[in-house]
């Protein structure tokens, strides 16, 4: 719904991680191990962003290498910062936030 109000995705907001701005909507999807918005918006900023598409992947996976909540929903992790306000809903996967990555493109380079 967003999307189609005209939110812009390749907008930075969130949490400051270092020196850049935070994260596009694709960063987040990724952070937190949502597949499924994850591949919405990433199937909405490929026939639209092309330019910037290769950023997106690459920055999808820095968020999953920089998340707590994958220790967190694997067991490995007693808890992370987002379960002590929100519990994860059921549909986390960052298995399947890889494979969107693979089938929106992701190859070795990226």
């Amino acid at each position: 719904a967003l999307l189609e109000a005209g939110i812009n995705p390749l907008a930075t907001g969130g949490p400051k991680t270092g020196p850049d701005e935070g994260h596009t909507p694709v960063g987040m999807a990724a952070n937190q191990g949502n597949y499924r918005p994850l591949r919405l918006v990433l199937e909405f900023c490929k026939p639209r962003y092309p330019k910037q598409f290769t950023r997106l992947l690459r920055e999808a996976i820095d968020a999953m290498l920089c998340s707590s909540v994958y220790f967190c929903v694997s067991g490995k992790q007693p808890g992370c910062q987002r379960c002590y306000h929100m519990p994860h809903g059921p549909h986390v996967s960052f298995t399947k936030c890889i494979d969107v990555l693979l089938d929106m493109g992701l190859t070795e380079k990226e």
